[in-house]
């Protein structure tokens, strides 16, 4: 069988299932699985796919699907650590900051060495056990509610209850898509609405962004370019930068 035929059963797959495994499609083609990920790869840049972990999902079925932490964390991991550091830069002694679960947000707390006073708010545990290897006395409050596997976030009315309790000088937010008109997107509508809390409370909001997020609108809207004041992101084109500095957003390259 021929790639591109290989490529048009995958893509009928697709339609047919709204998503495909790595494993599955070699056994089925009798090819090697570095093949398929090849042929992946090349329709994902088609626009044909989104590649997940050992698989892939349709473009259709994309907006509504969550990726998991370990599908993200693969990706973009270059960007995500720049933007990171980029964002420490940002935090003083004394701030009280709110860091969003993530992907992007996580590697804010690895650079934040040569902070000591400092108290922390977060809803994720792997922000909360990076912490703790720093080794000092940073404050932490973690907050607590139901638990979601897939972004290893805390969410739901509890947890938005605490939050609601609390305000922040600074907070860290992550998201799964941005365009001009439709603002930030996340897949789920708890993480939305958590999303929209911790801005809530927030003197000064943060987006954390790296480049492979722009164009793309997921199911849920929580902000739009009004509601925050910095946008952080790796790297961006004039005519983006233009249009979210004249809403009043301070874009860090």
């Amino acid at each position: 069988m021929f790639a591109e035929e290989r490529k048009e059963k995958i893509i009928k797959n697709l339609n047919k299932y709204n998503r495909v495994q790595v494993k599955e499609l070699s056994n089925e083609f009798n090819v090697s699985e570095v093949t398929i990920r090849r042929d992946l790869g090349e329709l994902e840049e088609g626009g044909y796919l989104l590649r997940t972990h050992g698989g892939a999902v349709s473009v259709s079925f994309s907006k509504s699907y969550e990726p998991s932490f370990e599908d993200k964390a693969d990706k973009f991991k270059e960007a995500k650590r720049e933007i990171g550091y980029k964002a420490s830069q940002l935090i003083k002694e004394g701030d009280t900051i709110l860091i969003d679960a993530g992907t992007t947000t996580l590697q804010i707390v690895g650079k934040l060495k040569n902070i000591n006073k400092l108290t922390l708010v977060t809803n994720s545990f792997d922000i909360f056990n990076e912490v703790k290897q720093l080794g000092r006395e940073i404050e932490v409050v973690f907050i607590g509610g139901t638990y979601k596997y897939n972004t290893r976030a805390f969410v739901g009315s509890l947890a938005e209850k605490t939050l609601k309790e609390l305000r922040v000088d600074k907070a860290f937010l992550g998201s799964n898509g941005f365009t001009i008109s439709d603002g930030f997107t996340t897949p789920d509508l708890t993480e939305a609405s958590i999303k929209k809390v911790m801005i809530n409370i927030a003197q000064e909001v943060y987006m954390l962004v790296d480049h492979s997020k722009l164009g793309k609108v997921s199911f849920c809207k929580f902000a739009g370019l009004k509601d925050i004041d910095y946008f952080v992101i790796d790297q961006l084109d004039k005519q983006y930068i233009t249009k979210i500095e004249e809403a009043g957003v301070e874009v860090i390259l």
